[in-house]
């Protein structure tokens, strides 16, 4: 069985990035305009994670162009 390591103190960022928060809130918009339940996996659940994913990828790269920490 494979031990995962333990993560050293301090160096991951825990907190939630500005893409992904905002990747969510536009997600369950999309989802509640199309009429679709956002806890069902199989129709609105989708729809949150496709265009959450999205836009947190949108914040990671403008992140990496900028260096700025924390978008993405």
């Amino acid at each position: 069985m494979n031990t995962p390591q333990p993560v050293p103190a301090g160096t991951t960022n825990v907190a939630p990035t500005v893409g992904s928060l905002v990747g969510g809130a536009a997600g369950l918009v999309v989802a509640s305009k199309l009429g679709l339940n956002p806890l069902d996996p199989g129709s609105g659940g989708a729809v949150v994670v496709s265009i959450g994913a999205a836009i947190t990828a949108l914040f990671h790269w403008l992140g990496k162009l900028t260096g700025l920490p924390g978008l993405g």
